[in-house]
């Protein structure tokens, strides 16, 4: 029988604490890798915008292209090979 103020079960701080120890590390892990990334981010070179005129350029090259493109396959329907 137990009595009152007796010690029934004891348990073992260092399962607990391996725990805590293991949780820990993972947090320093990710907080290095952030810290890496953050560094990453800062060292990048900045992408130099294109000037608005060179943009409209290739936007017309491109529209000039879909419509020659869209020409040739009007050709194709009709069966005339356009290679």
């Amino acid at each position: 029988m137990v009595t009152k103020g007796q010690l029934v079960a004891q348990i073992d701080p260092a399962v607990f604490q391996a725990k805590v120890d293991q949780v820990r590390a993972n947090l320093d892990s990710a907080r290095s890798a952030v810290m890496n990334a953050q560094a990453m981010l800062r060292n990048r070179r900045p992408i130099s915008p294109m000037p608005p005129q060179t943009v409209a350029n290739q936007n017309a090259n491109l529209g000039a292209r879909k419509s020659a493109g869209d020409r040739r396959e009007d050709k194709d329907t009709n069966g005339a090979s356009t290679w």
